[in-house]
C-alpha cells in the first residue's frame, strides 16, 4: 500500500493505561494489504471519529470495497480490526467519502486504515504510520504492536519522514536496548517511536538481538519531501 489512512483523534479520557496500544490481531501489521488505488480526494477528507473513540484507543482496521464506474466506493466490508467495536463504523464513514478516478470499476479493493493519536491530543488529521522489518532475525513474532503518536509540530508543518531503529528482544518478549540508526527528520519522530516500542510485546521464550525496523510517518497529500 502506498498510503494507508490514519485518523489522529482527541483522547478526552483513558479507559485503559494502554490507551495507544493496538492489542491482538497483529497480522494487520505483518500482512499489509497491497492497494494500487488511492482516493483522489484523500487530503481533503474531514476528520471522522465517533464519540466512542473518546476512550483513546488506537488500532488498525482492514476493509474491502468495490469501486463503481463513477469512482464511488460500494459494498464496504470490514475484514479484520484490532478494535472492531470502536473502529468499524468510523472506517465505513471514512471510505464512504473516498472518491476515485472515474471510469475504472474494481471489485474487492483492500484498504488498511490506522487510527492513532497526535502528541497534543487535540487536532484530528489524516496520517499514515507504517512498520517494516528490514533487518535481523525473522523471529520472534510480534504479539502486540503500539502505534506511535504523530508529532503535532510535524503535522502543522506537513513534515513526513522515516526512522530506522535497531533493538533486542528479551526472553519475556520485551524490547531492550533500542537504538536509532537513522532519521530523515531528526528530532521529529524518535521520541514517539521509542515510547511505542516500550509497549511492544513479542512472543516469549525467543530472545533475539539486532532486529531492525523502518518506520514511516506521512500525511497523505500534505507531505514535504524528507
Amino acid at each position: 500500500m502506498k498510503h494507508a489512512v490514519c485518523l489522529i483523534f482527541l483522547a478526552l479520557f483513558s479507559f485503559t493505561p494502554a490507551s495507544s496500544m493496538a492489542q491482538g490481531n497483529a497480522s494487520l501489521f505483518e500482512n499489509r494489504s497491497s492497494n494500487e488505488f488511492e482516493p483522489i480526494n484523500l487530503a481533503k477528507i474531514t476528520k471522522i471519529f465517533p464519540q466512542i473513540m473518546h476512550y483513546g484507543y488506537a488500532g488498525k482496521i482492514l476493509v474491502t470495497f468495490d469501486i463503481d464506474l463513477s469512482g464511488v466506493p460500494r459494498n464496504i466490508r470490514v475484514l479484520e480490526a484490532t478494535r472492531e467495536v470502536i473502529f468499524d463504523r468510523a472506517a465505513e464513514k471514512l471510505v464512504n467519502k473516498f472518491r476515485f478516478e472515474p471510469g475504472h470499476a474494481r471489485r474487492a479493493v483492500p484498504y488498511e486504515i490506522t487510527f492513532c493519536l497526535m502528541s497534543d491530543r487535540i487536532t484530528p488529521v489524516l496520517c499514515d504510520i507504517q512498520f517494516e522489518r528490514i533487518g535481523g532475525p525473522a523471529d520472534p513474532k510480534v504479539i502486540v504492536y503500539s502505534i506511535p503518536y504523530y508529532n503535532s509540530y510535524a503535522v502543522g508543518k506537513g513534515i513526513c519522514g522515516n526512522v530506522v531503529v535497531r533493538f533486542n528482544v528479551d526472553s519475556a518478549g520485551l524490547v531492550k536496548k533500542e537504538r536509532i540508526l537513522s532519521s530523515s527528520r531528526p528530532g521529529q519522530f524518535e521520541i514517539s517511536l521509542k515510547r511505542a516500542l516500550a509497549r511492544f510485546r513479542f512472543e516469549k521464550g525467543n530472545p533475539q538481538k539486532g532486529i531492525e525496523y523502518k518506520v514511516s510517518f506521512s500525511l497523505p497529500g500534505k507531505c514535504r519531501a524528507p
